[in-house]
């Protein structure tokens, strides 16, 4: 890792247990976090891959083209693969299910169903940041699909913007499974 990678580390570090001491707001922190972000970004994708690969203990690709970035590159997390050891014991699992017209739904639900009521919070903020992944790739994909977060059901439904598109949606929601380890 270069100084410079640890310093940006060093900064985010300090940004946040500046928060959690509730030494400064939310508003602060966030904001603290989007001036650190832009520094990496600047700094370059060797750097921002260092930090990256840092903060997840992942390894990542550091420069992946996207359509319509004007020439900009970003870091991309790798896939994992299924001999990689977790990190943590793994609390979810996921699903893809159907609709009843046939849109694409991911399903999470607890691997230990007595935690169930306990983690309502937890599976929330999980169904949450799930969509909010999905509505990113998608973005990428160029794709014209509605991605809806369904927290009292724990789900996100794709909904497509054509049948033709199943196939694609499919492999979408695997892929997010894969990259959040609920496969």
């Amino acid at each position: 890792m270069s100084s410079m990678a640890a310093r940006f580390l060093a900064r985010i570090q300090s940004n946040l247990r500046l928060w959690r001491a509730g030494e400064i707001d939310f508003a602060t922190f966030n904001e603290g976090q989007r001036e650190i972000w832009e520094a990496i970004h600047t700094a370059g994708t060797e750097v921002e891959a260092s930090v990256l690969s840092s903060l997840t203990g992942s390894a990542l690709c550091p420069v992946v083209p996207l359509q319509g970035d004007d020439g900009g590159q970003t870091v991309q997390l790798r896939s994992l693969s299924p001999a990689t050891p977790e990190v943590e014991a793994r609390r979810y699992r996921g699903e893809l299910r159907r609709t009843q017209v046939g849109s694409p739904v991911l399903r999470v639900s607890s691997i230990d169903p007595r935690h169930h009521p306990v983690e309502h919070r937890q599976m929330a903020a999980l169904v949450y940041e799930l969509a909010a992944d999905m509505e990113r790739r998608s973005h990428q994909l160029e794709a014209h699909w509605s991605i809806a977060p369904d927290v009292e059901h724990g789900q996100v439904v794709v909904e497509l913007a054509g049948d033709h598109e199943a196939a694609l949606a499919d492999e979408f929601i695997i892929n997010v499974m894969t990259q959040h380890q609920l496969i």
